[in-house]
Parts: structure tokens; C-alpha cells; sequence
């Protein structure tokens, strides 16, 4: 069987997607997401009837699967069977059926079974390969305590990962920052921005910025001397940075300039991540916009390693009905996990 059972189902399973749908691309995404699933269900239980010494570890990865995402499942059933008008549980058997009718089992080897499990939890479950990444998020988007506790996802390791390796934004810094696996990951359009990192209830918007303090004051590494640039290595020109310029009044002109108007409930605060130097700051405004002025709460982690500055920038749109103390706190939390997921790989 060269394709994957799981991809079969999925196409399959897009095919019954009704057009007439106001977002289709949602009810795709749930397609998805209960196609990925429902595939996983169906080969797992294949191989429990087929080979029995593969049998335990099938049904302890079947267990596993609805143990991660059968929340997910109920909710998005919920949702598809109301939008569709579809009895989920004939639905259900209706597509299991056309894959046994349209697909031969029968040449489903011990070999590809045995190569199917390999690694299932890490992969398939927690979505930590290529392939399966996107189904894996869309399946955590629609996990109601996930998305009641953004922070629990983080810390159950549905993760995902960037690398700023090779990028051509990266001024030649590689680092990785972890956040959570139904987040998703874009390339900012400004020209210092590696990435923009959303939640999937868009409420929340997460940018990492890389700056070369050097080449911003007119400098170039490769042509400083040994001396200067064992300055920098060292640490002592960061150190004195975050002593000298990383002040109230420098963090106060730093969120200034973000364009914030009605600035309040401003902080700022003094502390390491990856053991180096890093200023926070973190206030509420109003963020004006062409179509409408948002209220939005900002912390901000301005990072010095070396002649570099890492900012990871976090921005909270807050909304009348949810209660803004909690609501913050949601993020704030999640923020800080992410940010302190930071690896800078050049200094180890």
C-alpha cells in the first residue's frame, strides 16, 4: 500500500465538504482534523485484528491517541454535524465503508504496520513530523481546555519549533524558540521580522525580531580588530548595554514608539533569559488601525547576546466581554514560556 492509510481517509473525507459553507476553509480545517483522526482509529484497528503481536501496542496507541485528542474530536464533530445537518455516526461509517470498498486491506503488510506504529506517539500524536504537523494543530485548535489554558498545551509538549538558522533576516544569529503546536508560524513582513506567531483564536500575536546593534551604529564585525571584537564576544558590550541604556526611561520611549495611544498599566523589569541580559516591558494602549482602534496589552523581551538584540514581541488584543485581568493572564503565562524556550545555538 504506498500511500499512507491516513492520507486516503483525509481525501476521501474532504470530498463530502458541503460548498455552500460561509468559511469553507474552517469546515475544511475541521475535515481535516476529523479525517486524520478517524484514519489513525481505522489503521490502528486493522492492525489489532490482523496481527496479533502487533495487537498491545496498537490498542496502547489507540489509547493514547483518544487519551491527546478525543476532546478535540467531540467538539469538532459537534460543530461539522451541526453546519452539515449529517448524523455524525452514520456519516462515520458511510466513509470506513467506501475505504474498505474502494482500498485493498488485504495487501496491508506486517512490514507497513510495523513501520506505522514506529514512533507513533511523537509523531502522530504530538504532531512532531512534517507530515502530520498540521493535522495534529488543527486537532489542538478545537480542544476547548487547551484553548482555556494556553499554557497547558505548551507544557503537555504539543510544540512546535522555529529555527532562525539560514534565514536571511537572522543577521547570522541561529537561535530556536518553541510555542505551542495549534499556534501558527509565518514570515513577518517587515524587514526585521524572522516571524509572527499566531494563536488560533486570534487573539493573541507573538513577532521574534533580530537587530545588529553594530550595523545599526555603522559597524561591520568582520572589519573591527581582534581586540574589539573580543569586546563584543565577551559579553562586556552587552553588559553595559543592559547596565547603561536598558533603563525605565529607555523601555518607556521603547513602547512609546510602538504607536500605542492611552498608554497605562505600564512595567518594566530587569532579568536573564538563556543567561543573558534582557530588559521587559509591558503596558496596555489603544492600537489604532485603518478599520478600528483595538485595545491591546504588550510585553515586550528585549534580549542582548553579543552585538546582537533579540525581541520577542507579544500582542494581546483585548476584547469588552472577557475579563481582562484572566484574559491577559491566559498569555502572559504562555509568553513567558516561550520566551524563556529560547536557545540562542551560537553560544553553546
Amino acid at each position: 500500500m504506498k500511500k499512507q492509510i491516513l492520507i486516503i481517509f483525509l481525501l476521501i473525507l474532504n470530498l463530502t465538504l458541503f460548498s455552500q459553507s460561509k468559511d469553507k476553509e474552517y469546515y475544511t480545517d475541521i475535515a481535516k482534523g476529523m479525517g486524520y483522526y478517524f484514519g489513525m482509529e481505522l489503521t490502528l484497528d486493522l492492525i489489532v485484528e490482523k496481527y496479533p503481536t502487533l495487537s498491545r501496542e496498537a490498542m496502547n496507541a489507540k489509547m493514547n491517541l483518544k487519551i491527546a485528542h478525543e476532546k478535540s474530536i467531540e467538539n469538532m464533530e459537534s460543530i461539522y454535524g451541526q453546519a452539515s445537518g449529517e448524523n455524525m455516526g452514520v456519516f462515520k461509517k458511510e466513509i470506513i465503508n467506501r475505504i474498505l470498498t474502494e482500498y485493498d486491506y488485504a495487501n496491508f503488510s506486517s512490514y507497513e504496520a510495523t513501520a506505522y506504529l514506529h514512533n507513533f506517539e511523537e509523531e502522530r500524536i504530538k504532531g512532531n513530523h512534517e507530515l502530520y504537523g498540521e493535522f495534529v494543530g488543527i486537532l489542538l485548535s478545537h480542544n476547548s481546555y487547551y484553548q482555556s489554558n494556553q499554557a497547558k498545551e505548551f507544557l503537555d509538549d504539543f510544540k512546535s519549533i522555529f529555527h532562525s538558522d539560514n534565514h536571511p533576516k537572522s543577521k547570522g544569529l541561529n537561535l530556536s524558540i518553541e510555542y505551542p503546536k495549534s499556534w501558527t508560524g509565518q514570515e513577518g513582513k517587515r524587514p526585521n521580522i524572522l516571524t509572527l506567531i499566531q494563536s488560533s483564536d486570534k487573539n493573541c500575536i507573538i513577532t521574534l525580531l533580530i537587530k545588529d546593534v553594530l550595523a545599526e551604529m555603522g559597524e561591520n564585525i568582520n572589519t573591527l580588530s581582534h581586540e574589539d571584537v573580543e569586546y563584543f564576544k565577551s559579553g562586556e558590550f552587552a553588559n553595559e548595554m543592559f547596565e547603561e541604556t536598558f533603563t525605565y526611561d529607555y523601555a518607556k520611549e521603547f513602547v512609546d514608539a510602538m504607536g500605542l495611544e492611552n498608554i497605562k498599566d505600564f512595567e518594566f523589569k530587569k532579568t536573564k533569559i538563556d543567561a543573558q541580559p534582557t530588559m521587559i516591558a509591558k503596558a496596555r494602549g489603544v492600537k489604532s488601525t485603518i478599520l478600528a482602534e483595538i485595545e491591546v496589552y504588550t510585553i515586550n523581551y528585549l534580549i542582548l547576546y553579543n552585538h546582537y538584540m533579540i525581541s520577542v514581541g507579544v500582542m494581546i488584543q483585548l476584547n469588552e466581554q472577557d475579563n481582562t485581568k484572566a484574559h491577559i493572564e491566559k498569555y502572559e503565562l504562555l509568553s513567558a514560556l516561550i520566551t524563556n524556550s529560547l536557545i540562542i545555538k551560537d553560544q553553546w
